[in-house]
């Protein structure tokens, strides 16, 4: 039985499959969500959510998102989840957007609605703390340390690269 147990954006597996990508800092970078991934299959157990209410929605972003090529990471990686016994699974609500379980600080008003679930489900789970890998979502960053304040650690896989693309957002 895994002992530890992480959420995984689905920007993780998807970079995973883009090693052969004319953007050589983006390879590198995939090789390293390739490796991360890789380690979580072996070493780790998912926390998902499972609600009535919630519908699954991070398994829902994973089959929506993740490539049907059965060659690829992302679809190994989604088959694991989809197939694992020893998950942990949270219900969480959706209210208005957002979901009960979300946080309520005051810091985290401009966290973008669509990743609010890894959030809730990370919220709701019992042991802390726990982590959310992370790769190239430049959104996230500003939030790391009010996240880990409540038990909650982003661990960006490519945080260079996710760095270097919100500079290039700013301008």
């Amino acid at each position: 039985m895994k002992q530890k147990y992480c959420l995984v954006d689905t920007n993780v597996p998807l970079t995973a499959d883009k090693m052969n990508d004319s953007d050589s800092d983006l390879a590198g970078c995939a090789i390293k969500c390739l490796e991360q991934i890789q380690d979580i299959m072996q070493n780790y157990g998912l926390v998902l959510d499972s609600g009535i209410d919630s519908g699954r929605k991070i398994m829902g972003e994973y089959g929506k998102n993740l490539t049907k090529d059965k060659q690829s990471i992302s679809y190994a990686f989604f088959m694991w989840a989809n197939d694992y016994l020893e998950h942990n699974y949270v219900t969480i609500n959706e209210t208005n957007g957002s979901y009960k379980e979300f946080p309520t600080n005051p810091e985290l008003n401009s966290f973008d609605p669509a990743d609010r679930k890894f959030i809730a489900v990370a919220n709701s789970y019992k042991d802390k703390p726990i982590t959310i890998f992370q790769a190239t979502d430049s959104k996230w960053l500003g939030f790391k340390e009010v996240l880990q304040t409540i038990g909650i650690n982003i661990h960006f896989v490519c945080e260079e690269y996710a760095q270097k693309m919100y500079k290039k957002k700013m301008g």
